[in-house]
């Protein structure tokens, strides 16, 4: 599964390609990395994790 992020438009700004057996949220820290602060972040639920939203934090 291609893991892809998106700017307001959606258009793409990063794409993450991860091994197909690891779980969709081991793509997070990748498409995370070096984004501006104040981004607004929408994730899906496979993202739930405190770890994941320890990183996001950062972003706020």
């Amino acid at each position: 599964m291609v893991h892809a992020l998106v700017d307001a438009r959606g258009l793409p700004i990063r794409m993450v390609l991860p091994a197909g057996q690891a779980h969709d949220s081991q793509a997070a820290p990748a498409q995370l990395d070096g984004l501006p602060a104040n981004t607004v972040i929408v994730a899906s639920k496979g993202c739930d994790a405190d770890w994941i939203r320890a990183i996001i934090k950062e972003f706020v």
